[in-house]
């Protein structure tokens, strides 16, 4: 059996004292996040509403086209939490004063990688998914099952892999994004048994935090990023070693 290079607990409990530690941030950075994608996402139904009203295809093209839009600047703000987990990892309280000092080449390279990463998944989902059922029949829930089954296990092996990519992005900006990338296969592919315990474990976090309207994300959400952020560092150290 594959040996875990890293302390499942001594994780979390780092990471929940690193939380404490910068809550006031965490919580208020994604209340406010979520809040914006809520409105937002209202506000896109409201103007698409509008121009169906004139042609449906019209009002489809702008739900879509500002949907992108509006998941694009969603990744993007993104980077504020991971940039400040990563300090959090390191025992730094984080200065609210400095908190929009952003490197904006760095920004739009971390944009850039996450993009490629959800449009793998994306297409993974067109090829093995969509594409399958649409061929051979919507109501066929076995063959809707099975490929869906397929699909989401294709994913979560990239979610494995390339879950570090962020980080990386950050703590190594002179990296290229293809170098990055290779970097987070390489530090993951060699630890994999270490990569897909953590990555269960965020998803035992996400669907924990879901209970009550979402509201626990308040408090999962910060963990998951800082304590990703350690199992990386520790990761790295290992390859080092």
């Amino acid at each position: 059996m594959a040996e875990l290079r890293f302390d499942i607990q001594n994780v979390l409990t780092k990471s929940w004292e690193a939380f404490a530690k910068n809550a006031l941030f965490f919580i208020l950075y994604f209340l406010a996040l979520g809040a914006a994608a809520i409105i937002l996402t209202a506000i896109i139904g409201l103007i698409s509403a509008i121009f169906t009203m004139i042609w449906v295809y019209l009002g489809i093209a702008v739900y879509i086209i500002l949907i992108v839009a509006l998941s694009i600047a969603c990744l993007a703000a993104l980077y504020i939490p991971v940039a400040n987990s990563i300090k959090a990892a390191n025992g730094e309280v984080i200065d609210m004063k400095n908190l929009f000092k952003i490197d904006r080449a760095n920004l739009i390279k971390f944009v850039a990688i996450s993009i490629i990463i959800y449009a793998i998944v994306f297409v993974l989902y067109v090829i093995f998914n969509f594409i399958p059922v649409w061929l051979l029949g919507f109501h066929s829930m076995i063959l809707w099952s099975f490929t869906s089954i397929i699909w989401i296990a294709i994913s979560l092996l990239i979610q494995v892999l390339f879950f570090p990519v962020v980080y990386i992005c950050i703590d190594k900006k002179e990296l290229s994004i293809i170098d990055t990338l290779k970097l987070s296969y390489k530090i993951t592919s060699t630890e994999f048994a270490s990569a897909i315990v953590w990555v269960l474990i965020c998803v035992a976090l996400f669907a924990v935090g879901m209970i009550v309207f979402g509201i626990g994300l308040l408090v999962t959400m910060p963990l998951m990023f800082i304590g990703s952020a350690l199992v990386y560092q520790k990761l790295l150290e290992n390859k080092a070693n």
